[in-house]
C-alpha cells in the first residue's frame, strides 16, 4: 500500500510544480506586456510634445529671400552686413501670398535691420532675437496688406558682418 501512495504524492508534486511554473510564466508575460505599453505611451507623449501640431499635419514650405547687403553703424566706423533669410510656413498659400507682397516684405526686413547697431548684431543672442523681430515685422506687414500672417519662422541662413 505504501507503494501506491508514493506515486500519487510524486505525481501531485509534479502537477503543483507545473502549475506554479505556468503561473509564473503568465505573470512574467503580463508584466512584460504592461511595460511595453507604458513605454509606448511615454514615447507618444514625448513625440507629440516635441513636434508642433501643424508639423504633424503638413510639411513646412520655405521661401528664401534675396540677399540683403547694408551698412550698419558701429562705434568708430560703418560695418557691412550681408544677410540671407528664409521664411517658413506650413501653408503653401501663405508663401504664395508673401511672394505677391515680396517688395513690402523685403522693406520690412531692411527697416528692422537698419535700426540695429553693430554691437546689437554681434551680441550672443542676436540671431534668435533678430529672427523673432523679423518674423513679427513681416507678420505685421502681411496682416496689414492681406489680412494674413501665416509665416511660422524667419530663419537666418547666412549672416556676415565686417
Amino acid at each position: 500500500m505504501t507503494e501506491d501512495v508514493q506515486p500519487k504524492k510524486n505525481k501531485t508534486a509534479w502537477v503543483a510544480a507545473a502549475a506554479v511554473a505556468v503561473m509564473a510564466a503568465v505573470g512574467a508575460g503580463g508584466w512584460w506586456y504592461w511595460q511595453q505599453q507604458q513605454a509606448e505611451q511615454l514615447l507618444e507623449v514625448a513625440d507629440t510634445q516635441a513636434v508642433p501640431a501643424a508639423a504633424l499635419v503638413k510639411k513646412p514650405v520655405f521661401l528664401p529671400l534675396n540677399k540683403f547687403v547694408m551698412s550698419v553703424p558701429g562705434k568708430e566706423r560703418l560695418h557691412y552686413l550681408m544677410l540671407e533669410i528664409t521664411l517658413m510656413s506650413y501653408d503653401r498659400q501663405q508663401i504664395e501670398l508673401i511672394q505677391e507682397f515680396k517688395p513690402l516684405v523685403q522693406n520690412a526686413v531692411v527697416s528692422a535691420v537698419s535700426q540695429k547697431g553693430y554691437d546689437e548684431l554681434v551680441a550672443k543672442e542676436a540671431m534668435s532675437t533678430l529672427e523673432l523681430e523679423l518674423r513679427d515685422g513681416i507678420r505685421g506687414v502681411m496682416n496689414e496688406m492681406a489680412g494674413a500672417n501665416g509665416i511660422e519662422k524667419v530663419l537666418i541662413t547666412k549672416m556676415v558682418i565686417q
